[in-house]
This record gives structure tokens, C-alpha cells and sequence, in this order.
């Protein structure tokens, strides 16, 4: 499968803008085409408003690792680091907004890398 393009545009948007655990934006999920606020679909996947370092479109930075609000997908923050190529695996995947996940995940290699090292 080819690669899609990449909005850079919206990619540098995310760089320079994550919007955070409060946000507002509303997040379309994927599933059921529905637009609910990020709270309620914090709620529809699980995840608690605390736990929440920083959002990127769909992607929040957790302190689990990094998930996806819209399609919930949950990779562990042990699992950030593996030789596994996440980018090409969720490359292959309609769902994923890969200008928000490529900034996310960087972020959240980041933040838990920071995290682990000091305990």
C-alpha cells in the first residue's frame, strides 16, 4: 500500500498548537461517524480526564502511553520504543490521522521518557 500524503499545513499546526487535556474541540469517532465533545469521548473509550498529558486532534498522551479517542487504540508507553514501525503499521489503517499520530507519538516518546527517568 502506498503512503498518503500528509497535510503538512496540519501537521505543523499540531507541532506548534497541541491542544491540551481541556480542550474543546469536538472529536468525530470513528465508528459511528457521531461528533461528541472530548469529554464524552474520553468516556466512550475509557479514559480519565486526569490521566490525560496532552492531546493532538484524536491522540491523547496518557500516562498509560499514547491512545486514540476516536478508534480507541492504545499503545503502552513500554511499546513506544519497540524496533516495531508504528508510523508504517498505522499508515495502512483509514482511520488514523497521521499528521496528529506522528506528532503525538513523538510527544509522547518524549513525556515518558522524561517520566521513566526520573521515577
Amino acid at each position: 500500500m502506498a503512503d498518503r500524503e500528509f497535510d503538512d499545513d496540519r501537521a505543523r499546526a499540531a507541532r506548534k498548537n497541541p491542544v491540551t487535556a481541556h480542550g474543546t474541540e469536538m472529536v468525530k469517532l470513528w465508528w459511528s461517524g457521531e461528533a461528541v465533545s472530548f469529554k464524552d469521548a474520553l468516556a466512550k473509550v475509557d479514559i480519565q480526564r486526569k490521566d490525560v498529558v496532552a492531546r493532538f486532534g484524536d491522540w491523547v498522551v496518557t500516562l498509560y502511553g499514547l491512545e486514540c479517542i476516536s478508534n480507541y487504540y492504545p499503545i503502552k508507553k513500554e511499546r513506544l520504543w519497540e524496533k516495531y514501525s508504528w508510523d508504517r503499521h498505522l499508515n495502512e489503517k483509514r482511520w488514523v490521522n497521521m499528521p496528529a499520530f506522528l506528532v503525538a507519538f513523538e510527544y509522547a516518546k518524549g513525556y515518558h521518557k522524561k517520566v521513566d527517568a526520573n521515577g
